[in-house]
């Protein structure tokens, strides 16, 4: 069971559990009116009914050295709330919790009373964000350890399905999607299952804080054009370097770069090489899925307040809790030394994930840089001969002594 355990500040209760034993990391529930009478302890079903309770998670223990105040965290929560705009937040994520409340950085989601996401909401992931619309619903689990959110069919467009209402019908909004490009594009295949649930928020286990779901990318209209959902992702790798200017001057007062062509301090630009496939021809050659699309799932876990923690927020291509090697065959940039496109095979949950990167811009700078993807873990490397198209799943493509891999950048 979830149980919160009541602090020193008794208005707010932590969880005992260590989410993240290398970095300071709390979750608790904090009480609007004070403490429960006689409660030292709340299950997390017991704090659902508490509606004007807020979850919290944020960067910061309550214990040891360097720990945070609990009633001076308590204090500024209700400091937080006094602002309009945030007085109904069900869940925040604080990423610096020790300094003042002007200054910090936060994700708030606020519900209505009913138990829906009040307004349109995003959570920042720097030029990735995503999105959770209005009107979605928030309830406990089966388990009563987390959270799910779930589409209104009412109001909401599923996935799979026209995204226009008939004229009859008050149009309808996209439930969930993921921006990438600081807002350019929207990857809207955010799957729902059986149960009608897209997204999940646990409380226990080593992805407690994190919003989790299984994203997939439309592959449209294979071999015949490119695959551009999976382009929007940018997967890709990158050779960074110096970039310099001969023509900037460092004593032009109205040149905002001239300060940046020197060897202390300079701007990096970098040379993109896809991981997988993208265009037309590599788009024909993905594994088939069960509906029969070129489709490409990706079981996502996004925190937050760490994005670059690779056990934490990541992409990955199978199942969580599926340990085997994938039945994918997907397509890379790699290629052998006579032309031939490498195959990559996933391996297990854990094994084999898209992780973030940064993507700087100058050699410093106090602004964060954007984000990109990059593969992490165990692949299984074929070389298949295309005799077929798409490749069928499952199977096992031999490698033969002819296919040497090129290596470097141009293979």
């Amino acid at each position: 069971m979830t149980t919160f355990t009541q602090s020193t500040a008794q208005a707010l209760y932590v969880l005992p559990e260590s989410v993240n034993p290398t970095l300071p990391y709390s979750i608790g529930f904090w009480v609007n009116e004070g403490s429960i009478e006689g409660s030292q302890t709340l299950s997390l079903e017991e704090t659902w009914t508490i509606k004007t309770g807020v979850y919290l998670f944020f960067k910061a223990a309550l214990e040891g050295n360097d720990a945070i105040d609990p009633s001076v965290l308590s204090d500024r929560i209700g400091e937080f709330l006094i602002t309009p705009s945030v007085r109904n937040t069900r869940f925040l994520w604080i990423d610096n919790p020790e300094e003042l409340v002007s200054r910090w950085r936060f994700h708030a989601l606020t519900l209505s009373p009913t138990d829906t996401v009040e307004r349109l909401t995003f959570f920042n992931f720097r030029n990735y964000e995503l999105a959770i619309a209005s009107g979605v619903t928030c309830q406990l689990n089966a388990t009563k350890d987390g959270f799910v959110f779930a589409p209104d069919p009412s109001l909401h467009n599923l996935p799979n399905t026209e995204t226009e209402s008939p004229e009859t019908e008050s149009p309808k909004s996209d439930p969930f999607y993921l921006s990438t490009g600081y807002g350019a594009h929207q990857l809207k295949g955010i799957e729902v299952n059986e149960a009608g649930e897209a997204m999940a928020l646990p409380f226990s286990g080593e992805l407690a804080g994190c919003l989790s779901f299984a994203l997939t990318l439309q592959n449209r209209s294979p071999g015949t054009a490119s695959f551009e959902e999976l382009v929007y992702l940018d997967v890709t790798l990158r050779m960074f370097f110096k970039s310099a200017n001969s023509l900037l001057d460092q004593n032009d007062p109205l040149s905002g770069f001239a300060g940046l062509n020197s060897d202390q301090d300079f701007l990096i630009s970098s040379h993109r090489y896809p991981f997988l496939g993208e265009d037309s021809d590599a788009a024909s050659h993905y594994s088939q899925q069960g509906d029969g699309s070129q489709n490409l799932t990706l079981y996502s876990a996004l925190d937050p307040l760490q994005p670059l923690n690779s056990d934490r927020t990541y992409f990955a291509f199978v199942e969580p809790g599926n340990l085997n090697i994938s039945d994918l065959s997907l397509p890379s940039c790699y290629r052998t030394n006579l032309g031939y496109s490498i195959h990559v095979t996933p391996h297990g949950h854990g094994d084999s994930r898209l992780i973030f990167a940064e993507r700087p811009g100058q050699n410093y700078s106090i602004f964060g840089s954007p984000l990109y993807l990059v593969p992490q873990g165990k692949y299984t490397l074929s070389v298949p001969d295309y005799e077929s198209t798409p490749i069928p799943s499952g199977e096992d493509f031999s490698i033969r002594d002819e296919d040497n891999f090129l290596c470097g950048l141009a293979g």
